[in-house]
């Protein structure tokens, strides 16, 4: 028996090392409208409620979703529940809220009128928050069809 332990050791540190370089992957947020959906990874995510700084949550093209919706149908917003966690998450609109305060479920709906959407291409925001503190960012383009 003695003779497996310096085996094990040897076999367990390489194990040990791929485990602890591995990361949890940022959460994901789903849009939908209809049959149409669309998910992202986090733009930035801050897992253990520290706050992402500003150079952290710049948009990035490859995580920006897409969805075409038409005037009238319902939105619908999908956070996986680390982000609904702590403080809650927000979904804006240019500069203004879709709620009054962060959500702490894991799905929201919403209408888009014609009028909203005839500016052409909206940008909707999800922000994990945890009091004024960002934790997270998810980008999704709107576009009426």
């Amino acid at each position: 028996m003695p003779a497996f332990r310096p085996l094990v050791t040897v076999l367990a540190a390489p194990a040990l090392l791929l485990l602890t370089g591995c990361e949890r992957p940022a959460p994901q947020v789903t849009v939908f409208s209809g049959p149409r959906s669309d998910h992202v990874e986090a733009t930035c995510w801050s897992a253990e409620g520290a706050r992402a700084t500003p150079e952290d949550c710049q948009v990035k093209a490859e995580r920006v979703g897409s969805l075409t919706i038409a005037p009238g149908d319902t939105i619908g917003i999908s956070v996986d529940q680390a982000a609904a966690e702590d403080g809650g998450w927000m979904p804006t609109i240019g500069d203004a809220r879709l709620v009054p305060k962060p959500l702490t479920s894991t799905y929201h709906r919403f209408q888009l009128s014609e009028r909203d959407l005839a500016a052409g291409q909206l940008e909707l925001r999800i922000y994990a928050v945890d009091g004024e503190a960002t934790r997270g960012l998810w980008v999704f383009r709107l576009r009426g069809r």
